[in-house]
């Protein structure tokens, strides 16, 4: 995962420096690889370089609790192969001009069933080790938690436009794209925020402010 998330991090830079001349200069690759090609895919590189690495992060605390590790090892893999076909098929589709989403997700809708599948195997493995510990959880495992459950609501409801009730209405349309992918920014926060606190305490050796009232205070400052 950390491999995958630094690969799609260089790339994605590369798209994003030939979009960024692109803005200056139109006409630079303009045939070859126009800006509507290099946009998309400077963003859904970075997105999945966030994701990769706060999954990289969140494989390496399951793999020290070491109650189910064979099944969650199992889910991982079925996760992470996922994550690299979608890479494959969106970045082909994006260099082939196969568009068809909204922001973020301007890749045909139905690679978001893929993706719900990759995202439905990293919670299961997520959660059938994290249960264990629940009870006397660090901030990190409720940052990770919601971050997780939050991504599945909101990427399904980012798919509603294609409804004709949101669809035929541009107003409906926009608001709840808007909602769905604002809210989903706020999803790999949590990931990204609750992988902050675990290395933080990895650091240091202090595994008190992980449960200090004042962290969990931001968290849920954070969350709503």
């Amino acid at each position: 995962f950390i491999l995958l998330g630094f690969a799609s991090l260089i790339i994605g830079l590369g798209f994003g420096s030939i979009g960024s001349v692109q803005y200056v200069l139109p006409d630079f690759l303009k045939e070859q690889l126009s800006f509507q090609k290099t946009r998309p895919l400077h963003v859904y590189l970075v997105i999945n370089w966030i994701f990769s690495c706060a999954a990289a992060i969140v494989y390496y605390y399951l793999s020290t609790l070491a109650t189910k590790r064979s099944y969650s090892k199992q889910l991982a893999a079925f996760h992470f192969y996922l994550q690299l076909m979608i890479l494959i098929i969106v970045i082909t589709g994006f260099l082939t001009g196969k568009f068809g989403g909204r922001e973020y997700l301007e890749f045909p809708p139905w690679v978001v069933i893929i993706i719900v599948a990759s995202w439905l195997c990293f919670m299961g493995a997520f959660f059938s080790e994290t249960v264990f510990v629940f009870k006397s959880a660090p901030l990190y495992i409720w940052s990770w938690s919601t971050g997780l459950v939050f991504f599945l609501i909101t990427i399904t409801e980012a798919q509603l436009w294609q409804l004709p009730f949101f669809n035929n209405n541009i107003i409906r349309d926009t608001t709840v794209q808007w909602k769905a992918l604002g809210s989903m920014v706020g999803s790999w926060n949590m990931l990204v925020y609750g992988s902050a606190m675990y290395i933080m305490e990895k650091i240091t050796g202090n595994t008190k402010v992980n449960h200090s009232p004042i962290a969990f205070f931001f968290y849920f400052l954070g969350l709503t």
